[in-house]
């Protein structure tokens, strides 16, 4: 589901909504701890200059949390207005704050300590950049071709606008700080990192997807690897297509319903397989949604029918 971006006015509006809550809820359903309240407090003073400053300087990331963040489970969720079942849409605030920031590194003063980051994901970046503002020289090590981690390769195109990932370019690019990409790292070159550099960050992040627990099959592509090769312009070949739709990692339950489905996976149609996944449980819906979406433009870049 793409998250909402107000403009000016509607935005104005939200605001205005909230009731500036003497212990807000909000901001005890954050993961981050944002300063809800207080940004948007500024956002109803008029003062885009100032809620910038309160998102920014609680989250380098704010841009990128704004449009991937699970709000209506954290802040959204835990809004005082549910019991009218109108609570304020802090995620679309967030957005429109964060859409109309220019992102620029402060002035650094370097302090002639370096340090190596390893992964170049949402926790490698961030301490890269905590580091930066410190005076530390940074370099980042990852193995694929571009910045973001799960943010470039595990989201889908629908949840994160790819304008968000140039923004994240641009300011690792502001801080200066030094990317070794398309460069994998075994773990004695890790270890060997420690000679050159001050200190070193392991941020590698979780590569590896949840098994089926029906035995390792090379017939069937996880999720992750999906996301990741897909979103890296898909390396995918026509020949794996017959199995792009057994990608899901299953519930055991949903698992029986389908194996049989499985056995004749080259004559299933997305149609039948939309159906197949209606019947399974809500947690599906974010799956179903990927299908109706992705599966039609790997289609027509491949030139086959699912």
């Amino acid at each position: 589901m793409r998250k909402v971006i107000f403009n000016s006015s509607e935005a104005m509006l939200e605001a205005k909504r909230c009731l500036s809550c003497k212990n807000p809820s909000c901001e005890k359903g954050c993961p981050i701890g944002n300063h809800i309240r207080d940004f948007i407090k500024a956002l109803k003073d008029d003062n885009l200059a100032l809620a910038e400053k309160i998102v920014f300087d609680n989250s380098n990331l704010a841009f990128i949390c704004s449009l991937v963040c699970p709000h209506e489970k954290n802040c959204i969720g835990n809004c005082i207005l549910n019991h009218k079942k109108m609570p304020i849409n802090v995620g679309a605030l967030e957005a429109y704050i964060t859409s109309n920031t220019k992102l620029k590194a402060p002035e650094i003063i370097e302090n002639g300590k370096r340090v190596a980051i390893v992964g170049a994901g949402p926790a490698g970046i961030n301490a890269a950049i905590e580091l930066r503002k410190s005076g530390y020289s940074v370099t980042i090590y990852d193995a694929f071709k571009h910045i973001g981690g799960v943010m470039s390769y595990g989201i889908p195109e629908y949840r994160i606008d790819r304008k968000a990932l140039l923004r994240l370019e641009a300011l690792v690019n502001d801080y200066k700080i030094h990317l070794k990409l398309n460069t994998f790292l075994k773990e004695e070159d890790i270890l060997k990192l420690k000679e050159g550099y001050d200190k070193v960050v392991i941020a590698v992040g979780l590569t590896k997807s949840r098994d089926l627990g029906i035995g390792e099959s090379k017939r069937i592509i996880k999720a992750s690897t999906l996301l990741r090769e897909y979103n890296n312009i898909s390396k995918l070949t026509p020949s794996d297509l017959r199995y792009i739709l057994a990608y899901i990692s299953f519930p055991q339950k949903f698992w029986k319903l389908s194996r049989d489905y499985y056995k004749n996976i080259t004559k299933c149609n997305k149609k039948a397989f939309l159906n197949l996944l209606q019947k399974s449980n809500d947690k599906t819906y974010f799956q179903v949604k990927f299908v109706q979406e992705i599966l039609p433009r790997i289609e027509s870049e491949y030139g086959v029918k699912l």
